[in-house]
């Protein structure tokens, strides 16, 4: 088969290289570089957010005070993945991400179900940041002002802002995500060194919350586990900027193992902070009785009260920056596709001036909003959901929580596909070179086994996070449906537009350094 290139930067027919094309609208090349990207995988992975919101769950329902030990569990999990997904950053050069890898390594019906389950879930997973911007935008706004603003708009009034920052150049979103990330970072620490400064809580420095064997216990320990996964939810959007950064194929590797383990160990050591200022004996019972506060008590305590007011500020930017950050990733998706014409083209359109894919973001934007509006609708005629919580909890715990399950389960699928995907892609002949024993054969099994155990773990837990309520019991049905359903419309497209069908995930830039 006749290449393009050879070694880590081949192309063959099997591919379509668009790198001198002049039909088809790019993105700005070499706009960010390693920073660039670390801020807006960093901002997806929302630290601040993670840690208010899904530490006190996993602590009070999950695996208790394991919790801190399950983000160990995940670096293991998330670096055996992160293998195999380098692998494919490094011989398929494209912004489509899991919808590219997947086309490539098991077939494009299946990459087309990968892309549209990912726009799913990052819809899904921007939905729920609103939520969570809207629950703690109106208690820090009634706290400092008395006056509330009721959160349906806030969460409508960022996902708006967040359309009109997603028009413009990809290095203003870069530059709205550093900031919000360093503030978040900078807090978190504050919070960590002032507990272990003081000598901890009531029961002093234990080690027992960062010991693996923890991680499996508890009332539901793969509650927690899931919890702990759901904080990386994010990191795996580093291919979709490849077309944008400088030397991706380098960068793209530090970025994603950086994520993976030093974004692991600063989740567990802010978690292990939080339970040692709590101590173990009380961690659980004010995680499950007052998690709202199961931050902000121990910052108040060890740090200081300006602390906790900076910190109830920096949850709104830092959900809001998460937002951005999935909201852009959904827009290059969308963007992939359409250039490639399988839906209309015109999302495949990039801005003149800004080079964004301007057309694509609108339309991520229109979704989100319909999302949140059915939601809404949903919970007014529902009983079981007006039950599970008021109006005023629900977009924490229904909307944030709901929504997320949909969102870290569709990635785990796509990730475990992903992985399936580069054993297959490496054994074809026109890649054989780029084969390795270990890389693509071996640590690509073992991240299968691993996240086929989280994916277990979750479906059957999910009575713990929903109560039993349809609408929680139906999200892995209806999100393997929805992979079904982009399966489906590839092989229509197989039999009416053959043309179109060959070239479904297949674009690649072989031109990018």
């Amino acid at each position: 088969m006749d290449t393009l290139g050879s070694g880590e930067k081949t192309a063959t027919k099997s591919a379509v290289d668009i790198s001198s094309r002049e039909d088809i609208h790019k993105l700005r090349g070499k706009a960010v570089g390693l920073g660039g990207v670390l801020f807006i995988s960093f901002a997806a992975m929302s630290p601040l957010t993670g840690q208010l919101g899904n530490v006190p769950i996993a602590v009070g329902i999950g695996n208790g005070i394991g919790a801190p030990a399950g983000f160990l569990i995940g670096i293991v999990m998330l670096t055996l993945f992160g293998v195999g997904y380098v692998k494919m950053m490094r011989s398929l050069p494209s912004s489509g991400g899991f919808y590219s890898f997947i086309s490539h390594g098991l077939g494009r019906p299946l990459g087309m179900g990968a892309g549209w389950l990912s726009v799913f879930a990052y819809a899904f997973v921007e939905g729920s940041l609103y939520g969570a911007f809207g629950y703690f935008g109106n208690i820090t706004i009634q706290q400092f002002f008395h006056f509330g603003i009721p959160w349906p708009y806030l969460a409508f009034g960022a996902l708006i802002l967040n359309i009109i920052l997603g028009h413009f150049d990809v290095r203003l979103s870069s530059s709205v995500l550093g900031v919000a990330l360093i503030l978040e970072i900078v807090v978190l620490t504050v919070m960590v060194v002032a507990v272990f400064a003081h000598g901890g809580g009531p029961t002093g420095i234990s080690a027992a919350p960062i010991n693996p064997v923890n991680a499996f216990k508890g009332l539901a320990p793969g509650v927690g586990i899931f919890f702990a996964v759901w904080s990386w939810v994010g990191f795996e959007t580093i291919p979709n900027y490849a077309e944008e950064s400088k030397n991706p194929r380098k960068i793209g590797a530090q970025a994603l193992f950086i994520c993976i383990i030093g974004g692991g160990l600063f989740f567990m050591l802010c978690a292990w902070a939080v339970v040692t200022g709590w101590g173990v004996h009380n961690a659980v019972h004010e995680a499950a009785t007052n998690g709202g506060n199961f931050y902000y008590g121990v910052t108040s305590k060890f740090a200081a009260v300006w602390v906790t007011d900076v910190m109830e500020w920096l949850i709104m930017t830092s959900s809001f920056a998460c937002a951005l950050s999935f909201h852009n990733t959904s827009s290059r998706y969308l963007y992939v596709i359409g250039r490639e014409k399988i839906f209309h083209p015109a999302l495949g359109r990039t801005h003149k001036k800004y080079q964004s894919p301007h057309v694509a973001n609108a339309l991520v934007g229109l979704i989100v909003g319909l999302l949140m509006v059915l939601f809404l609708v949903i919970w007014y005629a529902s009983k079981s959901a007006q039950s599970f919580a008021t109006f005023q909890n629900a977009p924490y715990y229904e909307l944030f929580g709901w929504f997320a399950i949909v969102a870290t389960f569709s990635v785990l699928v796509n990730q475990t596909l992903s992985s399936v995907a580069t054993i297959t892609h490496f054994r074809r002949p026109e890649y054989r070179d780029q084969r390795n024993l270990w890389t693509t054969e071996i640590i690509p099994v073992l991240s299968i086994i691993a996240m086929g155990v989280v994916l277990w773990l979750l479906w059957s837990n999910l009575d713990k996070i929903g109560g039993s309520i349809i609408w929680v019991d139906i999200i892995p049905w209806v999100c393997l449906a929805w992979l079904l359903i982009g399966v489906g419309l590839a092989l229509v497209l197989r039999k009416r537009n053959p043309e179109k069908y060959e070239v479904l995930g297949r674009m690649v830039n072989s031109g990018i350094d």
